[in-house]
């Protein structure tokens, strides 16, 4: 059995969902520990040499993970690089976006680029075809792999249609969030962008800041606050006292389901629960 290894910033539903899309072809691994994030891991041998024996490698690429880009420097062979593809949805850190054949890494310099990829259905997509193609090169039955592949879309599709009939009566309502991992997912379900606290979760704000952000609440009557793990939630608590806290990981760590069309089905409901207090 051949080994693909997936090392993609989404921790459990994205590689998941490669299984998913490759069933008893191959076996999908992931580099990332339960207990690490992308921002601050520091690897172990372990997940060194899981990059070394890796049949195939998938990572976003270097744009999205410039960390990485060291540790991989060494395998130029038998990796595949999201941003290497054609035909993704790319946004900046503002929440520009374009779409089509040149939306890829060529086109994005690395300090504007939005990583979180993995969020926008679009995207996964054309990653499952990339994995397909490869998987039928190393002599995976195409027949298999083609059935998956109509499945991941149904499901995707099923998805969509579902979110955007549930959204749709709270798209306009504001909410808040520490730093906005979830653009690309907010522009799949059509809702307003959120209050934003800072640009990283490690920033704090002045005091100046701290009023300014407590007059928006107050002015949209903010009701709804969309906390990932790491997000401080003294601080949002702060600004948002009579809000509801809904926890949502946009790396997938608390997905139920074991495939991608989960996670985001996981992630609509919990909007939808957030959205509606107001």
């Amino acid at each position: 059995m051949r080994t693909l290894f997936f090392f993609l910033l989404a921790v459990s539903s994205v590689p998941a969902a490669a299984q998913n899309l490759l069933g008893s072809e191959a076996q999908v691994q992931t580099l990332l520990l339960p207990n690490q994030t992308p921002h601050f891991a520091a690897y172990t041998p372990a997940q060194l040499q899981q990059v070394r024996d890796a049949d195939v490698l998938v990572w976003l690429g270097e744009e999205a993970e410039p960390h990485l880009s060291k540790l991989l420097g060494k395998r130029q062979e038998r990796q595949l690089s999201l941003l290497s593809l054609s035909g993704l949805e790319v946004l900046d850190a503002d929440g520009h976006h374009e779409h089509g054949e040149d939306a890829h890494h060529g086109d994005h310099e690395e300090a504007s680029l939005d990583p979180h990829l993995w969020l926008s259905q679009r995207n996964m997509r054309v990653l499952a075809r990339a994995i397909a193609a490869i998987a039928r090169q190393q002599g995976a039955d195409a027949n298999v792999i083609d059935a998956n592949l109509k499945l991941f879309d149904d499901k995707l599709q099923a998805w969509r249609e579902a979110s955007m009939k549930s959204l749709a009566p709270v798209r306009e309502v504001s909410w808040l969030s520490h730093h906005n991992p979830w653009r690309y997912l907010q522009l799949e379900l059509n809702i307003r962008a959120p209050i934003q606290v800072s640009a990283a979760l490690q920033s704090g704000i002045s005091s100046r800041q701290l009023v300014e952000l407590r007059g928006q609440v107050a002015e949209r009557n903010v009701k709804c606050v969309m906390a990932e793990p790491e997000a401080q939630l003294s601080l949002l608590r702060t600004l948002c006292p009579d809000c509801e806290v809904v926890q949502a990981d946009p790396l997938g760590r608390d997905a139920a389901g074991g495939n991608y069309s989960a996670f985001l089905t996981s992630l609509t409901h919990r909007f939808q629960t957030c959205l509606s207090q107001n």
